[in-house]
């Protein structure tokens, strides 16, 4: 667009960059009286290239990987990804496949593409496509192979909790390699192997966990304190020492483990990763609710429990006409009923808490139907735990113990 020339610069050039100005932003739609539609619009049209036309100097050479089509333009080299060079003498199969070609159109059908707004074709061919590639169909030899295996350490204690946790990592797909230090039925039949082990002699251990290139550590099952102590004074190796040496306070044993195990390139993991299915519901589980003296003494054994808990002391406590009776310390909860019990005679009321700072990996509070054996042996009549926060084993033979025996079971959020 030409501007005006003034009377001062008569006989000479019309300056093209000082086009009148009419406030309009170079012809786009709706503005003096334009085509509205955006296609239509020389601003939104795709203009055909043209590199090819006769008398350029230079034409582009087509690149590596790029085929020309009869009325196709092809993209530009760096668009494209490049085909590795093949040797000479390779099979047909091996060779890049025939275009891909359009079946008829069915009635109704609009032409697609840049065709339909009169632009050139586009290759279609995508790196997909291709017989070799790997992200293609029938590429990537090694994803149809077998994947690759995790393989699990399973530190099991007594109880049936690790066949259960065995069970689950075989599900999700761990390779799992159970380390026996207590009885722990149903271990077997979903690991790998079983190797018997000791407290005394770590070191066997840590060398079955390296050649057997275990990446992740379960600790499931009750692991007693006093067998700890009682392998104190023997021939114990160099790595039961050193735990001695660190102390026997759950917080030490905790940061000892997991500083050995991660030197070793071992992560503990989690256990309600593979328990969580027994986790136990809020609510009153039972037939019976608590009464209303029951209910007094539970809201105040939650108190204390978890208060103790807290403090790495215990998670449960015995209560019995507003005086705490029992509370746990090394031997467990159902040594600690049966010595609550003994003291309050019948009546008593147990509950069981779960600490603020509660450590998953080493320990997850568990009631089961020997914690309602030993509440029927001495009287209880309620007991109160902290809802979703423990497990529940066997929940069904616990529930038939407590209705049978006119127990209260709650689980307190």
């Amino acid at each position: 667009m030409l501007g005006t020339v003034t009377p001062h610069r008569r006989g000479q050039r019309a300056d093209r960059l000082r086009g009148r100005d009419h406030r309009h932003h170079h012809r786009q739609p709706r503005h003096r009286r334009e085509d509205p539609h955006a296609r239509h619009h020389p601003a939104r049209r795709l203009h055909r290239a043209r590199l090819r036309a006769p008398g350029h100097p230079d034409p582009p050479a087509g690149g590596p990987g790029i085929h020309a089509e009869p009325g196709v333009h092809p993209l530009p080299p760096g668009l494209v990804r490049r085909a590795p060079p093949r040797p000479q003498g390779q099979p047909p199969q091996a060779r890049d496949p025939p275009p891909h070609r359009r079946g008829p159109r069915r009635r109704g059908q609009r032409a697609g593409g840049a065709a339909r707004r009169g632009g050139p074709a586009v290759a279609r061919r995508l790196a997909g496509d291709r017989a070799d590639d790997p992200r293609g169909p029938g590429g990537n030899r090694l994803a149809g192979g077998s994947p690759v295996e995790r393989a699990l350490g399973l530190m099991a204690g007594a109880g049936v909790l690790p066949g259960r946790a065995a069970a689950e990592a075989a599900r999700q797909g761990w390779r799992v390699v159970a380390f026996a230090f207590e009885e722990a039925p149903g271990l077997a039949e979903h690991a790998q192997a079983v190797i018997p082990s000791r407290i005394d002699n770590i070191q066997a251990v840590l060398g079955e966990l390296t050649a057997r290139r275990v990446s992740a550590a379960l600790f499931v099952g009750k692991f007693w304190k006093h067998h700890v102590f009682a392998h104190r004074d023997r021939d114990v190796d160099e790595a039961a020492r050193s735990l001695a040496r660190t102390g026997l306070s759950d917080g030490a044993l905790v940061e000892m483990v997991v500083a050995t195990l991660a030197g070793l390139g071992i992560e503990v993991l989690d256990q309600r990763r593979f328990l969580s299915p027994w986790m136990a519901s809020a609510g009153v589980l039972t037939v019976r609710s608590p009464t209303a003296e029951e209910w007094t003494e539970i809201r105040h054994g939650f108190d204390l429990a978890r208060y103790l808990a807290s403090s790495g002391i215990g998670q449960t406590v015995v209560r019995s006409m507003g005086v705490t009776v029992a509370v746990e310390a090394i031997e467990g909860t159902d040594e600690t009923i049966r010595r609550g019990t003994r003291l309050a005679g019948p009546g008593a009321v147990v509950v069981k808490a779960v600490g603020t700072s509660q450590d998953y990996r080493f320990d997850i509070p568990t009631v089961g139907s020997a914690t309602l054996e030993a509440m029927v042996e001495g009287g209880a009549t309620a007991l109160g735990i902290d809802g979703a926060k423990m497990l529940l084993v066997d929940r069904e033979e616990v529930i038939r113990l407590a209705d049978g025996a006119g127990i209260a079971v709650v689980s307190v959020e």
